[in-house]
């Protein structure tokens, strides 16, 4: 069985986001998102890869990607633009001083 090749910087959002299942089509979300940051902001599509690994480790860190059953999918996370939400409208944890 042949495994799918794909671009070292899908990879690394990949390791990054949270929820790792279907592959694929996170894969066919993620050049969706690429391509629709780079016509929008100019940017190329290293930068805009660079960005959305950089989301996705936010989100991440946030509590609400801590409960993996209510994670979404790194496609519908894609699909849904949420690496345009506001980082304080993900739940970060308190770090108390010692």
């Amino acid at each position: 069985m042949k495994r799918t090749a794909y671009p070292p910087l899908f990879e690394a959002f990949w390791r990054a986001y949270p929820r790792r299942v279907k592959k694929r089509l996170a894969y066919a979300s993620w050049c969706k998102a690429v391509e629709q940051i780079t016509e929008s902001s100019g940017s190329t599509s290293e930068d805009a890869g660079i960005w959305l690994i950089e989301r996705a480790k936010s989100y991440a860190c946030s509590d609400d990607a801590k409960e993996i059953r209510f994670c979404p999918h790194a496609s519908t996370w894609l699909n849904q633009e949420r690496y345009d939400d506001d980082d304080d409208g993900w739940s970060h944890a308190s770090v108390e001083p010692d």
